[in-house]
């Protein structure tokens, strides 16, 4: 394994939909820009995996509506300041990508990307990419941030990982962006991108970041699971008139009492709750409840163009209109993160985070729609804001035990004799399967008190047993050790929270406390 040496003005860490409106806003700034991506140009993301709509302000919800929309679905948790931007720069901030080439189509409440069915957001990252080759933005792919580095709580770098060279990198920067989306992989059901393992809140953490909000974790409840395969999600939409039901023919809305429409955009939790807990009593169709969408009337397919191309997907590849199909909910997204400010800064010097990584817009729960703006909105005001700290920062010596530390960290992995049950891959596995059955929709004291203690015991064997065949290996156990960080910020967060709010469900406190909970729960812990 080779090491060497980089600088740049302004890093960005993350290839999404953040991360690359990040690297265009600080390009345009004036920043030499750097962006690190994990995968390919081609390998999938949240964002190109997304429905691609965004929640904004115009004629139809005014400024007013969608931010008290938004607080309802937040349980009032939500960052005040920071929806506030959300909402009075959303429309104009979307519509912006046009000049980047993205393709958009404005249908009220909603801007949507003009792309292909289910995976709409694919022409946004595409034109996006694009853009930024035009602009001179280096792209480094296949390169893994291992951990920020510092010197006096300053950040003014990042180690990373090439897994193409297997080339370790010192990266010197006068500001770092944090864009790498939320830790949907935690969890063994979702619908984020295979490498979405909460690389950038685990970054944070370590380097002594204020994180807020980790208990609270989304689940989207219309995930298409056919043939017992997650293939992608049900348009929120039709949850109101397509009727979900349970084994027993009940209708889960109606049982469950769930009057908030469209159900699946402002009472996610609170369907995802019921379907879970009608999937664990044994009501379900084995991990799975049903959604009818035979009598669909006409004008609901309608709506909009999303879902007319639903429409002939599903009569094509699925017997969609001729039987229920089968459903669960899947992880979806992250609401707690890296704490900001309304700047983008966190709290240490040199480090600004956009996106899913951040925690407090979205409160409890995030309405549907808001993700794609957010990204947008506070990846352009992210770029802006490190750039004008970058022009004024000054050099910084870098602090070597860090580095030390990964280059021996990393060879141990490597000499290790492979095992397949010590695999990066198997501690993945055994890790998801702690966090979806004890972490997971619906938690209780007990069982959070042992996830903890499972999880913190799997942290310490994979930092010593697991062992790595080649360089991909070695980004599966970086990741590893990153969703260990993410899993224990989780449990932190839902062992302290003892009540009922939005996607954070304890049985043993089922009510909602507002005298005492309604505030955040900053994690100040410096997790190594």
């Amino acid at each position: 394994m080779k090491t060497e040496k980089l600088t740049a003005q302004v890093v960005v860490i993350g290839g999404g939909g953040a991360g690359l409106v990040v690297a265009l806003e600080a390009r345009r700034a004036g920043a030499e820009v750097l962006l690190l991506n994990k995968t390919s140009s081609k390998g999938p993301s949240c964002t190109s995996l997304s429905f691609g709509a965004f929640r904004v302000a115009n004629t139809v919800t005014s400024r007013e509506e969608h931010f008290a929309q938004s607080m309802v679905a937040g349980k009032f948790l939500n960052d005040q300041k920071l929806l506030k931007i959300l909402v009075e720069q959303a429309f104009d901030r979307v519509r912006g990508l046009e000049e980047y080439g993205v393709p958009l189509l404005l249908e009220d409440p909603y801007f949507y990307v003009l792309g292909e069915a289910p995976f709409y957001g694919l022409k946004m990252i595409a034109a996006l990419q694009k853009a930024a080759t035009e602009w001179g933005i280096m792209l480094m792919s296949h390169t893994l941030a291992l951990d920020l580095l510092k010197v006096d709580n300053t950040v003014c770098g990042v180690l990373a990982y090439n897994t193409s060279q297997d080339t370790l990198l010192i990266i010197y920067a006068r500001s770092v962006i944090l864009a790498t989306g939320g830790a949907g992989a935690l969890y063994p059901l979702h619908d984020n991108s295979p490498r979405t393992t909460g690389d950038g809140l685990a970054l944070a953490a370590r380097a002594g970041a204020l994180l807020r909000d980790m208990e609270f974790v989304q689940f989207y409840p219309l995930g298409l699971v056919e043939g017992g395969i997650f293939r992608f999600i049900v348009p929120p939409f039709l949850a109101d008139s397509a009727p979900i039901r349970n084994a027993l023919g009940e209708n889960i809305l109606v049982k469950y009492r769930i009057k908030e429409r469209p159900a699946a955009v402002k009472a996610r939790d609170s369907l995802s709750q019921a379907m879970f807990r009608e999937i664990s009593a044994g009501r379900g169709f084995g991990p799975c409840l049903e959604i009818d969408l035979t009598g669909v009337p006409e004008k609901e397919w309608d709506q909009n163009r999303q879902l007319r191309h639903y429409k002939k997907i599903l009569q094509e590849k699925y017997p969609g209109l001729e039987r229920p199909l089968k459903i669960a909910p899947v992880c979806h997204h992250f609401m707690g993160g890296v704490t900001i400010d309304e700047t983008c800064r966190t709290n240490l010097p040199g480090l600004f985070a956009a996106g899913e990584v951040t925690g407090g817009l979205h409160g409890a729960n995030r309405m549907g729609g808001n993700a794609l703006s957010e990204c947008v909105v506070f990846g352009a005001l992210a770029g802006r804001q490190a750039t004008q700290y970058a022009v004024l920062a000054k050099g910084f010596p870098l602090e070597t035990g860090m580095i030390q530390k990964a280059e021996k960290q990393l060879a141990h992995w490597r000499e290790k004799s492979l095992d397949p049950s010590q695999s990066p891959q198997a501690f993945k596995k055994r890790l998801a399967q702690i966090m979806f059955t004890q972490v997971g929709i619906i938690r209780n004291g007990e069982q959070l008190e042992k996830a903890r203690k499972k999880v913190e015991s799997l942290a310490e064997d994979a930092q010593t047993a697991m062992g790595c065949q080649g360089p991909r290996d070695v980004m599966e156990a970086i990741e590893m050790i990153n969703l260990t960080t993410t899993s224990r910020l989780v449990i932190r967060g839902a062992l302290r929270r003892t009540e009922r709010r939005g996607s954070h469900y304890r049985e043993d406190y089922p009510e909602i406390n507002d005298r005492r909970w309604r505030i955040p729960i900053i994690n100040e812990e410096h997790l190594t």
